[in-house]
């Protein structure tokens, strides 16, 4: 998943570091602050964006970069965009660049903006919320004596969260009163196993004790604090309760709705 891109206030510093690698951080410049000011919180190992420009202004480069504490701090260089226009890290010297400073600053792509009333809308948001759908066909199953997984979705990589629900039509085959379960569950990314199983109230139908086509829709939300990786799986799975008959499944179909950062 990806990583928090953090910011730091009134930060520039000088940058004495030649060629391509990482770069020391210098003293703070006349006006502005060191990272290492107490007040400013910044985190050793975190994730910030930083502009690097030569003496004359002409020559510059856009980095997010993994700060470190210590003597002196140091910025790991992954350029994002240079005065080249292209993300080739530029190879600093001295005698060309001349003294050079490092400036934190905000980058647009993770930054949510206002709109002329103060309201944030939803497409300045650096996350995005793609939707998918599935399908089950008809079938006969008898859930007292197995588990069945019925479809799975595509789960989108960084995904934080997930809200959905499915729709469930079946055909009683029997009389007497049966429980089913449909539940959803994250499978992990080699798709061997749930990693996540959600198995709420809110997905377990008793069905009708009578000949009939009764109808469920279960619902669901959840929120993964680590994200997803790519190739993990939403599985919408039949499950046996107790005394359970058999019966058709005459459609089975689901929906997700995924909240996943742009990184």
């Amino acid at each position: 998943m990806g990583v928090p891109v953090r910011g730091l206030d009134l930060v520039r510093v000088a940058s004495p570091t030649e060629g391509t690698g990482s770069l020391a951080l210098g003293n703070a410049a006349s006006g502005f602050l060191h990272p290492s000011t107490p007040a400013l919180g910044a985190v050793s190992g975190g994730r910030y964006p930083f502009l690097q420009m030569s003496a004359d202004r002409l020559t510059w480069e856009l980095i997010e970069g993994v700060l470190t504490s210590g003597s002196p701090w140091t910025l790991t260089r992954e350029v994002v965009l240079t005065s080249a226009g292209n993300s080739t890290p530029i190879n600093w010297s001295n005698t060309t660049h001349g003294a050079r400073t490092l400036t934190c600053v905000p980058r647009a792509l993770r930054s949510a903006l206002y709109d002329t009333d103060g309201r944030l809308p939803w497409a300045s948001l650096p996350i995005s919320f793609p939707q998918r759908a599935g399908a089950y066909g008809a079938s006969s199953y008898d859930l007292r004596t197995v588990n069945d997984a019925f479809f799975d979705i595509a789960v989108d990589a960084n995904t934080v969260a997930i809200v959905g629900g499915s729709l469930v039509r079946l055909e009683m085959l029997q009389t007497t009163a049966v429980v089913g379960f449909f539940d959803v569950a994250l499978r992990n990314a080699a798709n061997t196993a749930d990693e996540l199983l959600f198995a709420s109230a809110g997905l377990a139908t008793a069905l009708s004790g009578q000949n009939g086509y009764p109808t469920a829709f279960p619902t669901f939300s959840f929120a993964i604090p680590a994200g997803t990786v790519a190739g993990q799986r939403l599985r919408f799975y039949g499950r046996k309760g107790s005394a359970v008959g058999p019966f058709n499944v005459l459609n089975y179909t689901g929906h997700a709705l995924f909240v996943t950062k742009v990184v």
